[in-house]
């Protein structure tokens, strides 16, 4: 890859981050604004309004006339959308876009200028947006439909929704997309009139363009303010389980455990690997090859503060499987297997080493970076991965503690017979 240069730029507390490098052929570029702390009913009518706009604006009306501006005007996809930190709830607008010569230089302009005329003049004429709304309605509504005739997705989902379900102010996607038929247009414009004044108190770029063009390109579009530090979302804290057990779906059983981590992010990542993350984790090698419990089960650090444990198990094994991942993650508390450790660090330094190799990790890692008040120092990322052992290992997982528990059961169980044992013979 040619990296030609890396560069964070400061402006009056808006922060943007450059790579330019001709290593792909689309570039991408994101902007970030700072609502503040918003409502249960504003936060759906926000969702409401960036699926809006990406599906048409005064310029576009109907999904038809953007679809052919963005790839016959600029060959690019554009998405709207939001996340939550402690701080309030951050709207992004994210670009992908062919990044050719025959185009030009004027195309990171030139997409620019929609994203500010989109997000200024969002409502077709001359309804002022109304049948636009109607017809975002009725494709999230179709979504969740699709999501809750999927058991897989829609566990996720309402895993998700439970882990947030501690703050009245605080809930995912999935939860304020549940109820889109409460949400007027007049509702939408009131929160638009909000979008309009947030500040940008971020930007990332990659691509062919250099940091001080992308720094005047944006600057001269979109105000930039001095906002509220960003702190990163922390979705629940020791003591306070809580445990969910859902209405049956589907042949087996799904069982997600959250734990809240007080460890920093890279370690508890790292134990997410040992614990689930490649072929030979500790989960998998006890859950699944030694007592034959269930069909699939990972680990992940989804979040700051957050370390989830899911798995897909036969019905009625669900207590039997949360007790030997309690074990497994006991036994972590004490010492390590040397040959799953050694796994995960490698897939967490292949991971680190091959950043620059994709687009989305870039900007994942800048973006946290830029929340946790840090610079983006990717080679001493990867010397902490190089000095992680044992010691760091368990002293992470005696950082975590189990806070959430949800349960979506299986319905029957279907072309499989139990064990004497009580796990699945196949």
């Amino acid at each position: 890859m040619f990296l030609h240069e890396r560069k964070r730029i400061s402006q009056d507390g808006a922060f943007i981050d450059c790579i330019r490098t001709d290593r792909f052929r689309f570039s991408s570029f994101s902007l970030t604004f700072s609502l503040g702390r918003l409502s249960f009913s504003e936060r759906q009518a926000l969702y409401a309004l960036s699926r809006m706009m990406e599906n048409g604006s005064e310029s576009y009306p109907s999904p038809e006339s953007l679809s052919v501006a963005l790839s016959m005007l600029y060959d690019a996809e554009i998405d709207f959308t939001f996340t939550e930190a402690e701080s309030g709830v951050l709207f992004h607008a994210e670009a992908d876009f062919a990044d050719t010569p025959a185009i030009g230089e004027d195309l990171l302009s030139g997409i620019l200028t929609h994203i500010r005329s989109t997000l200024e003049r969002p409502f077709p004429l001359p309804d002022g947006g109304e049948a636009l709304l109607a017809r975002v309605k009725e494709d999230i509504r179709g979504d969740c439909a699709v999501d809750r005739a999927d058991p897989d997705a829609y566990s996720y989902s309402a895993y998700k929704d439970r882990v947030y379900s501690a703050y009245s102010d605080r809930l995912t996607e999935e939860g304020i997309r549940a109820i889109p038929k409460d949400v007027t247009l007049g509702d939408v414009k009131k929160i638009h009139s909000l979008l309009l004044g947030a500040p940008m108190i971020y930007a990332f770029s990659i691509g062919k363009a250099d940091a001080d063009r992308v720094k005047n390109e944006i600057c001269s579009r979109f105000p930039y303010a001095r906002a509220e530090k960003v702190v990163p979302l922390t979705p629940c804290y020791p003591g306070s389980f809580e445990k969910f057990t859902d209405t049956p779906m589907g042949s087996s059983s799904r069982l997600y455990l959250g734990y809240s981590s007080s460890c920093e992010d890279l370690y508890s990542s790292i134990l997410a690997i040992y614990l689930g993350g490649v072929p030979v984790s500790r989960l998998y090698t006890v859950l699944r090859e030694e007592n034959r419990y269930c069909y699939s089960v990972y680990a992940e650090r989804q979040s700051a503060g957050l370390l989830t444990v899911s798995a897909t198990v036969g019905k009625r094994l669900e207590e039997r499987s949360k007790k030997l991942i309690e074990k497994v993650i006991e036994e972590t508390k004490i010492g390590a297997d040397p040959s799953v450790l050694s796994a995960a660090k490698q897939a967490a330094l292949s991971s680190a080493r091959g950043m620059y190799e994709s687009r989305r990790a870039c900007e994942r890692f800048f973006f946290a970076s830029f929340v946790r008040g840090e610079y983006p120092d990717n080679e001493q990322r990867i010397k902490k991965i190089e000095a992680f052992g044992e010691k760091e290992l368990t002293e992470a997982a005696r950082g975590i503690t189990l806070c959430r528990e949800y349960i979506l059961p299986g319905e029957r169980t279907v072309g499989r017979r139990k064990s004497a044992r009580g796990g699945l013979r196949h």
